[in-house]
C-alpha cells in the first residue's frame, strides 16, 4: 500500500512538472539571445543564451556559448553554465556531464562524481549512491514532443536560421510554430512582415501578428505595439494613448524597457496626468532590475527636485549604480557631485578618478574637466602636458571650453606652456567659427589688441558683436568702447544698456554717463544718478566714489543753506525790532536800519545763489571727470 502512495505521488510530481514545461516559452531578447517566460509573461530564464533546450523531467538545458548548464521549471540555476555537453539521465535529478576532458555525474544538489577518462562507463566506476546509467543522445530524445513543444522546436530553428539570415526558413519554421499559438513566432512574423524580409513588406499583416503575439502574453510585441502607436509607424496613426496602454501591459509584465517609457511619461505627463510619484515607482522597478536609464533619471529628479524633494543623497546612490553600470554621463555627473560634495562628502581624488572615466570612455565634457583638473592640480598631481593633451582631445571632437581654453593657454605663459599667438590665433578662430561666445570674444581681443595679428579693429568688432548678439557682456563692452570710440554713440549706449540689464556694474556707470550727456539717448540727470546709483550698490569701485563724493557735497551745502536760512531768521527779528524802535525814535534810524537789513539779505541772497551755482559746477565736474573712458 505504502509503495502505491508513492507511486502516486512521484506520477503527480511528474505530471505537474510536465504541466508546468509546457506552459513555458522561449523569446527572443534584443540582444539577439533567446530566454524563456511563463504564460504570464514573467521572465523566468534571462535572454543571455543560445540554445535553450526542450523542458525534460524538470529542467531546462541550456547553452551559452560552447558551454552547457541547466535550470529548474522555476527559473534557478541548478547546474552552472561551465560543462562541455550535458544529458539528462533516467534519475531526473541527475546529469552526464562533460568537463575538462572528463565525464561525470552533476546533480542538482551540487554533487559530482568525475571520472578518469572518456572511455569510462558509469556501470564500471560509478559509486552505489548514483543511478548507474551512461545516457546516450538517442536516449535523450526518444520520449515523442507534444504540440506546444513541437512548436517551440520550430520556434527555435527558425531563431537559428534567422540569425542565419535564411529568411524564407525562419519565415517557413515560425508559420509552423504559430499554427501551435506559440507566441514568439506569431511575434517573429510580425518582425518579417515588418522589415519585408523574404516577403514583401506590408504593415498590415505586421500589425495583425503583433496583435496576436501580445494577445498572447508576448511581451516584445506589447512593447513593439506601443512604439507603432507613439511614433506612428507600422500602419497605425500616432496615438499616444493606445501607446501608453500596450507600454504599461509590456511593462507590468516584466519588459524593463517599457518600465522606464512609461516613467518618463508620467514624469514628462506626456500623454497622461504627469505624476513623480508614479514616475519614480516605475524608474525603480527599472532600476532594480539593473536599466542603467533609470538609475540615471532617478539621480537627475532626486538631484534636480523635479516633482519630488530634492535629495542629493539618493540621487548620489542612482547616480553611482549607474555609473558603476557603465553610463558615460552618469560617470561625469558623479564626478561633478564628489567635487561639490552632494549626498556625499566632499572628494577631489574621486571626483577626479570619475572624471578620468568619462573621459576615457568618450565623454567630451569630462575631457575638458579632465584638463583643467590637471592644469592646477585638483585631485592629481599638476600636469601641464596631461592639461594640453585633454584639452586637445577634447578639442579634436569639437568641444567649444577646450578650444577656448587652449588659445588662453597659448596666451599665457603662466601654465608653463610657451607662448605661442600663432597656435593661439588657430584655436580661437576654431572655436569662434564653432559659433562658441567666449572665442567669439577671445578672436575679438586678439584682432583688437594684435596678438599675433595686425591690429583690426573692423575685424575686433565683428566678433565682438558676434559674441555680443551671444550674450558675451566682456563682448558688449569691448563693443561698446569701440563704436564710442568712433563716436557712434547710439550703437555704443545700446551694448552698455544690454550689459547693464545683465547685471554688468561698470556698464551701469557707463549707461549712467551717457544719459548724463546726452550721448545717444535723451539727456536726464535723474535716470543718470538713477543709474550710478544702482551700480555703486553692484559694487562698481568708480561709481561708489561718485556717489559718496556726491552725497558728501549734498551734506555739506544742505548745511550751508540752513546756516543761511537761520541768519535769515536772526535778521528778520532784528529789522522788527528795528521798527518797533522807529516807531519811537527818528524815522532816520528806519532807514539806516532797513537799508542795513535790505542790503544784508541782498548779501545772503547772493551767497545763497553762489552756492546753488557751486553745486551745479560740482556737478558738472564730477560728470565731465570720467568722460572719458579710454
Amino acid at each position: 500500500m505504502k509503495t502505491k502512495t508513492l507511486f502516486t505521488t512521484c506520477l503527480l510530481l511528474l505530471v505537474t512538472m510536465v504541466l508546468q514545461a509546457q506552459e513555458l516559452r522561449t523569446f527572443l531578447g534584443a540582444n539577439g539571445k533567446t530566454g524563456m517566460r511563463n504564460p504570464s509573461g514573467k521572465i523566468v530564464i534571462p535572454a543571455e543564451y543560445d540554445i535553450i533546450m526542450t523542458p525534460k523531467s524538470g529542467y531546462i538545458v541550456v547553452k551559452k556559448g560552447d558551454k552547457y548548464g541547466a535550470y529548474d521549471l522555476k527559473g534557478k540555476l541548478v547546474i552552472p553554465i561551465e560543462y562541455e555537453s550535458l544529458n539528462t539521465t533516467s534519475n531526473p535529478n541527475q546529469f552526464w556531464a562533460k568537463r575538462n576532458g572528463k565525464y561525470s555525474y552533476v546533480t542538482t544538489g551540487g554533487n559530482e562524481v568525475t571520472y578518469a577518462s572518456e572511455n569510462v562507463t558509469a556501470k564500471q566506476s560509478a559509486p552505489s549512491t548514483v543511478v548507474q546509467s551512461n545516457p546516450t543522445e538517442s536516449e535523450v530524445n526518444t520520449q515523442l514532443p507534444t504540440s506546444v513543444e513541437e512548436g517551440e522546436e520550430d520556434y527555435l530553428k527558425g531563431v537559428t536560421a534567422y540569425k542565419q539570415e535564411k529568411y524564407a526558413d525562419a519565415f517557413q519554421y515560425w508559420s509552423k510554430a504559430a499554427e501551435f499559438e506559440h507566441s514568439d513566432a506569431m511575434y517573429g512574423l510580425a518582425v518579417l512582415y515588418d522589415r519585408g524580409y523574404h516577403i514583401q513588406r506590408n504593415e498590415g499583416k505586421a500589425l495583425e501578428w503583433l496583435k496576436k503575439a501580445a494577445a498572447k502574453n508576448s511581451v516584445n510585441a506589447m512593447f513593439q505595439l506601443g512604439d507603432f502607436y507613439y511614433k506612428g509607424i507600422g500602419g497605425v496613426q500616432k496615438n499616444l494613448n493606445e501607446a501608453i496602454v500596450w507600454y504599461k501591459k509590456a511593462a507590468e509584465n516584466g519588459d524593463v524597457e517599457s518600465m522606464s517609457i512609461l516613467a518618463y511619461f508620467y514624469e514628462a505627463g506626456e500623454g497622461i496626468a504627469k505624476n513623480p510619484n508614479q514616475a519614480i515607482a516605475w524608474y525603480k522597478k527599472a532600476a532594480e532590475k539593473n536599466s542603467t536609464i533609470s538609475m540615471y533619471r532617478l539621480a537627475f529628479m532626486y538631484g534636480t527636485g523635479a516633482g519630488v524633494p530634492q535629495n542629493y543623497k539618493e540621487a548620489f546612490h542612482w547616480l553611482k549604480k549607474a555609473a558603476e553600470n557603465g553610463d558615460v554621463t552618469s560617470m561625469g555627473m558623479l564626478s561633478q557631485y564628489y567635487e561639490d560634495g552632494l549626498g556625499v562628502q566632499k572628494n577631489d581624488m574621486e571626483a577626479f578618478k570619475w572624471g578620468k572615466k568619462a573621459a576615457e570612455n568618450g565623454n567630451i565634457n569630462e575631457m575638458t574637466n579632465l584638463g583643467n583638473k590637471y592644469l592646477v592640480g585638483k585631485g592629481t598631481t599638476k600636469n601641464t602636458q596631461e592639461a594640453l593633451k585633454w584639452y586637445k582631445q577634447a578639442a579634436s571632437e569639437g568641444e567649444p571650453t577646450a578650444l577656448s581654453n587652449l588659445a588662453l593657454l597659448y596666451i599665457d605663459d603662466r601654465y608653463g606652456i610657451s607662448k605661442n599667438l600663432n597656435e593661439a590665433f588657430i584655436w580661437a578662430k576654431k572655436g569662434a567659427e564653432k559659433n562658441d561666445v567666449f572665442s567669439m570674444g577671445l578672436l575679438g581681443d586678439i584682432y583688437f589688441k594684435g596678438l599675433g595679428v595686425p591690429v583690426n579693429n573692423q575685424q575686433a568688432l565683428y566678433w565682438f558683436e558676434k559674441a555680443a548678439n551671444g550674450g558675451n557682456i566682456d563682448a558688449m563692452m569691448l563693443a561698446g568702447y569701440i563704436h564710442y570710440d568712433n563716436q557712434q554713440y547710439d550703437k555704443a549706449y545700446l551694448h552698455y544698456k544690454k550689459a547693464a540689464e545683465k547685471g554688468d556694474a561698470q556698464a551701469m556707470y557707463m549707461v549712467g554717463l551717457f544719459i548724463q550727456n546726452g550721448w545717444g539717448t535723451t539727456a536726464s540727470t535723474e535716470q543718470a544718478w538713477s543709474w550710478v546709483r544702482k551700480s555703486a550698490k553692484a559694487g562698481y569701485k568708480l561709481a561708489k566714489e561718485r556717489v559718496a563724493d556726491y552725497d558728501n557735497y549734498q551734506r555739506k551745502l544742505a548745511a550751508e543753506i540752513e546756516k543761511i536760512k537761520a541768519e535769515d531768521r536772526q535778521a528778520d527779528a532784528q529789522r522788527a525790532a528795528a521798527q518797533r524802535v522807529a516807531k519811537s525814535n527818528t524815522s532816520s534810524w528806519g532807514g539806516f536800519t532797513y537799508t542795513a537789513e535790505t542790503t544784508s539779505r541782498a548779501e545772503r541772497a547772493k551767497r545763497e545763489s553762489e552756492a546753488k551755482a557751486e553745486m551745479q559746477r560740482f556737478k558738472q565736474m564730477l560728470d565731465m571727470k570720467h568722460k572719458s573712458i579710454k
